[in-house]
């Protein structure tokens, strides 16, 4: 599975798709979500 199937899965339930390394105490962001989607009326 890739990465790609994996966010369109996860939308698809609504979710977002967010991916963090941690090193010890240190957490850094792969890959996420950096502006949130729209919202509707």
């Amino acid at each position: 599975m890739t990465i790609e199937v994996l966010e369109q899965y996860v939308e698809a339930l609504g979710g977002k798709l967010e991916v963090n390394v941690v090193r010890g105490r240190r957490k850094t962001r792969l890959l996420g979500v950096s502006n949130p989607p729209a919202k509707s009326a």
